[in-house]
């Protein structure tokens, strides 16, 4: 399964937090635009709903906005 993280500022973070969440072993695919898509485990049942869970958890991005979608 995959997901996109669409943000515009910080994304070198983004991708290091997202392949840090524990539970969620997500790999960086690539990156078109603001667009960052990850690979990840189906060890979540909706991994979008948990990663911008864990993105709101962190006062750096408070100001960010994003987006976050499970693709199929």
């Amino acid at each position: 399964m995959k997901i996109i993280v669409n943000v515009a500022m910080k994304q070198d973070d983004i991708i290091k937090t997202v392949e840090a969440v524990e539970g969620l072993e997500a790999k960086f695919i690539e990156k078109k635009g603001l667009k960052l898509y990850f690979e990840v485990n189906e060890s979540q049942k909706d991994p979008a709903a948990y990663v911008k869970k864990v993105l709101k958890a962190v006062p750096q991005y408070g100001a960010l906005y994003y987006a976050v979608e499970n693709v199929k």
